[in-house]
This record gives structure tokens, C-alpha cells and sequence, in this order.
């Protein structure tokens, strides 16, 4: 962005060239041209780059089936693809702009750009949880320049909720919003990839919220896609029912991604007692397939890599014998073919996997303790080609260069096996140990300091070696934090470590430090506000990778009482088809509809006036409303009010409604933002009630817009009401009431109303704080009697009873229980039971929270009211 559309672009030299690839869609359909900034204006400008970028695309002419140049009526060429650029003013400045239809994409690069190394590493505070440090270490050859792109983490949804009940740290003026509160979640990245247009991939672990990727509180796999400049793409996760971890990641020759890891409990119908897991990927984000390989015990995976022709193999450590290293190799279908276990005699497992060029695994083992690198048959798992023992040694990245050269490296405190470029530092160090492709001969390096120091990571680049890993010492530098990452680079052909910059921060433990080679990512595209690779990359529409759903997963609902229908989530599934299915299986008296919202679209759900739709949650393990971000809810509308029903002024009703648990956005692509009302919400008084999305909302100094909590709803203004089951009716008061004698009954009951909601508030706050304290039991407060409050003398009730029939979701407004003391009671509407016996549900108490606030703002509305009557009735004027 820049301030002055005429102003030059800084980070342009004036000399760069670039190539624009146009595909469409799926077909051959393909052109590349390239523009040389030399031979625009100088110095560049957002006019200039856009017209020479649209005019290289417009000369390329439309051909017919023959080949033959298509012209006009006045004999000009007609341009093959409708693609222009163009800048265009937003809020923050003149950027540029590509116009063009949505099938075809376009790709642009920088000729001759350098090479840079992407990093992810863990970084842990004191105090927080670990997030993932995205970084890109430009000039590699050279100084090795570290820039950090980005901060990557997931939402803890239940730590977020506690944490926005908390008061802010400073009181708040009368017009100033609090600070929108979100507590992260552990997010810890395994592995990382680029694949050949420049996009990075990172495979790990987390127990959060990842955008539309709703947890259940456990931890899932994810893998999350960006671009050169840290920005993501896409993000995914596995939705399992259970746990899963993600471990490793392999880029495939058609550009898919492969990703292991290890999934123990539900997961696809079936139960895993710890199993391993291969998941294959598009470059758009769909799963292609998920096979897991079963067995007994509890296995894990550390490894994947893809072969040339498409097969794929998984190792880790099998639960057989006392541990052995497992093999497996799957065809491209994600069929297991082969299996292979290897046993020392100890503790064995797979550290790592690589396919040489020949079509050979190449294995990297742990053999009780020892580090072994194996080579094997890829057609026969259990044909070996050769091995080499590295000695006792913790060994963990393998790398295979355009040579053959072997590499490995990790951390130990005793020699490797073979020759030695230098020697230990005394304490344990890195290494990284050459192999010829025979593996006959063996060459270390070490990297050490006086304290603790390890590799994680290697890549070859160029023909040169790259590290990454970690150090409580001074390798790059002087240390910052407890403990600091480093890259360093290592000459392929001698051994000797050539530069190293080390980074730390004070307070901060560094994990492992994942890294991988990205040639021609040092690109000055940025310069114009696009990324390196494909600028309009497709992204699925599908349910199951727009959200953590998965196929087989389910929720069910009935209208009005009747039967009810189960609604599956199928693998092709988007949110208009499943709006569809819903339609079709519901009845005339249910509305389901997409409408636009911003930048996506909605589900709503809206029960005609006088109906009512329930829906219900799936199987344990199989529940689709929760990763929808909705709760099992009773969806309740008024029938319509006859014209000719009782009139009363004044008057009036105050509504609520529910908002999801949080309202989720992927990063590109639609939205699907989805919310429930609770099974304990009211309805409003208009004629029909729905449950659809919502955009979050600042919180206001009064009413917190908390996840899974509610909103006040405008009191409407005085409306006919007649007498019916579940809806208040007014009627005039007694003849000989005497308002002056004592104050009115409306009055009082408002007053004793509001104490009542106080005192709730209070016991809700008691239920919240003690959510985590074995074998607490939720509490309420007694509903008071406010039928007997409103009678007067002559026994005529100032404000009709309503008969509301006491059920389960009504219990908040009526409920009684086996008392605790005074007006406290057990709470008897439980959803759930933990193990350690606490019965508190954090969604329930904030549902409950929210309405509280609902209605205490609607006795305060209804006071007002009130007293400004009885002050114009005495002649006050409302003064």
C-alpha cells in the first residue's frame, strides 16, 4: 500500500522481471508471459506495473480450434484471457487489483529471485501457552537475515469464555469498549514443507479453535497452508472424535500433501487404541483420503515420505514386542500394501523417512538407542539395500541431496561413528554426519557450545546443507532467552559450519525449530501488494474442509414434536447442498435459507409463526452441531396475535436471542458462520424465531458479548396481547385498588424481580469459578412466587399468570429442586456429569448468565416506564 497513487514502489529497483503464468481451471489451457520492469516508467508505479502487467496478458491472442489467431470485426485480436490490473483505493491506501473470472488462476514469480529458508519454530513464554513463530530467512549464501512473518495459534474457547468474565484490568469510560479477550491455546508445529510455487505447509498439534475448525477440547492434528509471506491460505484439522497429533509432511510430485500422525478414540466410526494415520490433502484443502493403520497397542507415527510413483510410507514405533520400529508403505489410493516391523531387542522405532531418486526408502532408525540409517527396497519393504550404525546418538532429521548425499543430524554427547570434521564442545551438541549414497562412509559435524544444543531440522538447497535447532549457549550470538533457536549453514562438500544466526528472546523457550527450503522465495512481488506462486489460489467449498466435520458425522432435528430426521454430513457437502437436504427433510413450517452476510454466507434456521423445530445432537463421538459451533436448541415461534385480541398500554415485551459459542471465518473463501438458540431461550414476540449467524460484536461497558452468551433485543413497542399458554396478558387493575395507599403491585413484583436476578447472578458467578472443583454441584436460585406478589385486595390478579408447563429447558424460569439453603437450590436441569462428579457446564452457565442480564435489563426498562406513568399521573411531567 502506499499514500500517493503516482509515488514509487520501495522495494523496486526498476530492473526486476517477472512471469505471469495463466491456467484455466483444471484444463491445459495455459500461457506464461514475462515483464521486465526495465522497460516500463521509472521509477515503477502501481499505473505502471498494472499496465504492463495487463498489456503483456492482452496480447496474448484468442486461437481457434486450429490454431489460428480469432479476430474482431475490425480485424483485431481478441485477447485469450479477460485478466487486467489495475490500482484501487481502499481505507488504507492505493494498492493494485486483479480483475478476471473465477476459473481461471494466475501465478506470478520473479526471474532469477534468491533462494530463502522458511522456519517454524515453537516459542513459549513464562506465563502462556506455546505458539508457532513463523519465519523467513532471507539470503541464506550470505548473512542469513531472519524476518519474522507471523504468529500462529489456536483458541482455547473455554479459557476464553472464563477469561471474558473476568472485569476489565481499568475501568472503562463512559463511551470506551473493553478490549476483545482471547486466551490461546498450545499450538505445536511438527513439520514443515514447501512445495514448488512457494506455499509453506505445517503439520502439529493443537487443542483450540483454527478459524472455522471448531475443538472439542482435545487435541487434533492440523495443517495449515501459506504463503511466502507467512499469510495463510488455508488452515485444516482432523475432526477426529477422539485425539490425534500431527507429526510429519510430505510434498507429492502432483503438488498434494501428505501429512502422518497418530489418532487414538473415535474417529470415522471405528475406535483406535493409538493408531497411525496417513491423510492426503489437495492443494485446495480437500482430504482426498484418511487411511489408518490399525493394529493392537498403542502405535505412533514419527514419519512419511512419497515415492515417485505416488506410494506413500509411514514409520514410527509399533506397540509389538518392547517397541519396535514399524514400516509401512501404502499405495496412491491410500491402500496398505505392505508392512514391516524391525526389532533389536530394545526399544527400536523410525525417526525419519526419505525416497532417494532411484526410488529406494531410506530410513533413519533409533535401534536401542543407536542411530541406524537403513536402505531399502520401495516395491519390498523388506529388501534391504545397505545400513550403517552411527553409534548411540539422538538422531532425527534426514535429508537427501540432488547428489545422493545422505545427511543426518541431532543431538549427542558421545563420538559418531566414521570421520569427524571437529570435535565435541564437551557437553551435548548438534551434529550434522555426510553419508556417500552406499552409506559406506560417514563424516560429522558438530555445533556446540559449553551448554545444551540440538538439531531438529536439515534441507538441502543448492547443493548446500541447511540446519536449524536449538542452544542454552552462545553459537550466533549471545543468548537472549532459556533457550534460543539458531540456523545455521553447513558446506555440503567439507563439512565445516559456515554461518549461523541465533535468535532468542528474554523470558521465551524456543522448541524445536522446523525448516525448509523455499528457492526464489526472496522475491519483491510483496512490493505491489501480491505473494510469490498462485495469487488466487482455489480454495474447497466443502463443509468437511471449511470446518473440522467429517463425513459420517450427524445431528437430527423434528418439527413440532413429530418424528425425528437425521441429517448425515456427506464428503461433498457445502453449505447450500446441506441447506438443501435440511429443506427437504423438514416441513413447510421450517424455513431454511443461505442469505449473503459481508464476505460469505449463512445458515438460517427459522420456525414459521406458531412452530417449533428441535435440534438434536449426534452420537457421541459423530456430533455435527458441535463442530457447526451450535448446541442441541428448541426453537420456538409466537403464532400470529388476531387483530381483533385485547389491546394494552402501555406495555411491552423484551426478547433475547442466543449467539453462537464464537463465530468462525476462514481466511479465504466462503464463510459459514452458524449459531443456535439455546434449549432454554425464549422466543421473541415476533411470529417466527430462527437460529442463524451472527457477526461478533464488540462487548458494551454493560452487556459482555460473550461466546454462547445472549444480546438484548429493543423492547418493541406496546402491542396487542391476548391471554395463552406461555404469554403474559395484562388486564386493567381493580376498581378499588388505591395506587396512592401503597405502591403498585407492577412495582413491587419489578423490584422483587430485579433482587431475584441479582441474587442469580451471583449463585451463576459461584457456578462458573467452581467449574474445575471435583464433585461441586451446579445451584439456581428459587423462582419467587410473583403470581401471589401481584394480587390485591379483591384477589384480581394486576397482571395475569401465565400456565407454562415446568419442563427441563424451562427450569431457569421455574424449576424447583431440593433446597441448599434460603433461596438456593440444586440445580436439576444437567446436561452433563464429569467423572470426578462436577456437574457445571460452562456454555450452560454462560446461556443462563447472559439471560440474567437479558432480563434484568427488561425489569429496568419496564421500571422506567412505570415511574414515568405514576409521575405523570401526578402531575410531574416525567421531572
Amino acid at each position: 500500500m502506499v499514500k500517493d497513487r503516482a509515488a514509487a514502489l520501495p522495494g523496486l529497483g526498476g530492473n526486476e522481471r517477472f512471469s505471469i503464468t495463466l491456467n484455466r481451471g483444471s484444463s491445459a489451457t495455459t500461457d506464461t508471459v514475462t515483464v521486465d520492469l526495465a522497460d516500463t516508467p521509472q521509477p515503477p508505479t502501481l499505473d505502471s506495473i498494472a499496465q504492463a502487467f495487463s498489456a503483456a496478458i492482452a496480447a496474448i491472442p484468442q486461437r481457434d480450434s486450429n490454431g489460428d489467431v480469432v479476430n474482431d470485426a475490425d480485424g483485431n485480436p481478441l485477447p485469450r484471457w479477460p485478466i487486467s490490473f489495475k490500482p484501487v483505493k481502499t481505507a488504507d491506501g492505493w494498492g493494485l487489483q486483479m480483475n478476471g473470472t473465477g476459473i481461471d488462476r494466475v501465478t506470478i514469480n520473479q526471474v532469477g529471485a534468491g533462494d530463502s529458508l522458511m522456519v517454524a519454530a515453537g516459542q513459549t513464554p513464562l506465563d502462556s501457552p506455546t505458539a508457532t513463530s513463523i519465519m523467513r530467512f532471507d539470503d541464506p549464501t550470505g548473512a542469513i537475515e531472519r524476518n519474522t512473518l507471523a504468529s500462529y495459534s489456536a483458541i482455547d474457547p473455554a479459557a476464553t469464555a472464563r477469561a471474558q468474565l473476568s472485569p476489565p484490568p481499568k475501568p472503562l469510560l463512559p463511551d470506551q469498549q473493553p478490549e476483545p479477550v482471547q486466551v490461546m491455546a498450545p499450538t505445536r508445529t511438527r513439520a514443515v514443507a514447501t512445495d514448488a510455487q512457494g506455499f509453506t505447509y505445517m503439520v502439529g498439534t493443537t487443542a483450540g479453535d483454527l478459524g472455522a475448525n471448531r475443538s472439542d477440547g482435545g487435541d487434533d492434528l492440523f495443517l495449515t497452508k501459506m504463503d511466502s509471506d507467512g499469510k495463510v491460505i488455508w488452515q485444516r484439522t482432523l475432526g477426529a472424535g477422539g485425539t490425534a497429533e500431527g507429526a510429519a509432511i510430505s510434498i507429492a510430485a502432483d503438488g498434494d500433501i501428505v501429512v502422518a500422525g497418530t489418532v487414538s478414540g473415535a474417529f470415522d466410526g471405528a475406535t483406535s487404541d493409538g493408531d497411525m494415520l496417513v491423510a492426503r490433502f489437495s492443494a485446495a484443502g480437500d482430504e482426498e483420503f484418511t487411511t489408518v493403520v490399525r493394529s493392537i497397542g498403542a502405535d505412533s507415527a514419527n514419519a512419511v515420505a512419497v515415492g515417485n510413483d505416488g506410494s506413500i510410507f509411514v514409520g514410527g514405533r509399533a506397540a509389538s514386542g518392547t517397541g519396535d520400529a514399524f514400516l509401512a508403505r501404502l499405495d496412491a489410493t491410500g491402500r496398505l500394501a505392505e508392512r514391516r516391523t524391525i526389532n533389536s531387542g530394545s526399544s527400536d522405532t523410525v525417526r525419519a523417512l526419505r525416497v532417494d531418486s532411484d526410488g529406494s526408502l531410506v530410513a533413519l532408525t533409533s535401534e536401542g538407542g543407536n542411530a541406524v540409517v537403513r536402505r531399502m527396497s520401495g516395491t519390498a519393504l523388506s529388501t534391504d539395500l545397505g545400513e550403517i550404525s552411527l553409534g548411540q546418538a539422538d538422531a532425527r532429521a534426514l535429508a537427501i541431496g540432488r547428489d545422493g548425499t545422505i545427511a543426518v543430524a541431532g543431538a549427542t554427547s558421545t563420538a559418531i561413528t566414521g570421520d569427524e570434521v571437529n570435535t565435541l564442545s564437551g557437553a551435548r551438541d548438534g551434529f550434522v554426519t555426510r553419508l556417500n549414497p552406499g552409506l559406506s562412509n560417514a563424516s560429522t559435524s558438530y555445533i556446540g557450545t559449553g551448554g545444551d544444543d540440538q538439531i531438529d531440522s536439515l534441507a538441502f538447497m543448492g547443493g548446500t546443507l541447511y540446519v536449524g535447532g536449538r542452544t542454552t549457549g552462545d553459537l550466533g550470538g549471545t543468548r537472549a532467552g532459556p533457550v534460543d533457536g539458531f540456523v545455521a549453514r553447513v558446506n555440503s562438500g567439507t563439512g565445516t559450519v559456515e554461518n549461523i544466526n541465533q535468535w532468542g528472546r528474554a523470558g521465551v523457550r524456543t522448541e524445536a525449530v522446523q525448516v525448509a527450503a523455499a528457492p526464489g522465495a526472496d522475491t519483491a512481488i510483496g512490493a505491489f501488494g501480491f505473494r510469490r506462486g498462485t495469487i488466487n489460489p482455489e480454495d474447497s467449498t466443502r463443509l468437511v474442509a471449511q470446518t473440522s466435520l467429517r463425513p459420517g458425522d450427524e445431528f437430527s432435528f423434528r418439527v413440532n414434536g413429530g418424528a425425528v430426521r437425521r441429517i448425515t454430513i456427506a464428503a461433498n457437502d457445502t453449505l447450500t447442498s446441506l441447506a438443501d437436504r435440511i429443506r427437504l427433510a423438514a416441513s413447510r413450517e421450517v424455513t431454511i435459507s443461505t442469505p449473503r452476510q459481508g464476505d460469505g454466507n449463512v445458515l438460517r434456521i427459522e420456525a414459521r409463526a406458531g412452530n417449533s423445530i428441535e435440534l438434536i445432537a449426534g452420537r457421541e463421538g459423530r456430533d455435527a452441531l458441535q463442530k457447526l459451533g451450535m448446541a442441541p436448541a428448541r426453537l420456538v415461534a409466537s403464532a400470529p396475535i388476531p387483530d381483533n385480541a385485547p389491546r394494552v398500554r402501555p406495555g411491552a415485551i423484551t426478547g433475547w436471542t442466543c449467539r453462537p459459542r464464537s463465530t468462525f471465518r476462514p481466511p479465504t473463501g466462503p464463510s459459514w458462520r452458524l449459531a443456535a438458540l439455546n434449549r432454554r431461550s425464549r422466543p421473541r414476540r415476533a411470529p417466527s424465531a430462527r437460529c442463524s449467524g451472527t457477526r461478533t460484536r464488540k462487548r458494551s461497558s454493560t452487556t459482555a458479548a460473550r461466546p454462547g452468551g445472549c444480546r438484548p433485543i429493543s423492547p418493541p413497542r406496546p402491542a396487542a396481547i391476548r391471554m395463552r399458554s406461555g404469554v403474559w396478558a395484562a388486564a386493567p387493575p381493580s376498581p378499588d385498588s388505591d395506587p396512592m395507599a401503597q405502591p403498585p403491585a407492577l412495582i413491587k413484583g419489578i423490584t422483587q424481580s430485579m433482587r431475584h436476578l441479582a441474587d442469580r447472578q451471583r449463585v451463576i458467578s459461584e457456578n462458573i469459578a467452581n467449574s474445575e472443583t471435583p464433585g461441586y454441584k451446579a445451584r439456581d436460585v428459587r423462582t419467587p412466587d410473583f403470581g401471589a406478589m401481584l394480587n390485591i385486595r379483591s384477589g384480581r390478579a394486576a397482571v395475569a399468570r401465565p400456565t407454562v408447563a415446568i419442563t427441563s429447558s424451562m427450569a431457569a424460569l421455574g424449576a424447583r429442586g431440593p433446597s441448599i439453603g434460603g433461596n438456593v437450590i440444586r440445580d436439576t436441569d444437567i446436561s452433563e456429569t464429569k467423572p470426578d462428579g462436577n456437574n457445571v457446564t460452562l456454555e450452560d452457565q454462560l446461556l443462563r448468565m447472559g439471560q440474567v442480564q437479558a432480563d434484568f435489563t427488561a425489569m429496568t426498562s419496564l421500571y422506567r416506564k412505570q415511574m414515568g406513568l405514576i409521575k405523570s399521573a401526578i402531575g410531574r411531567n416525567g421531572n
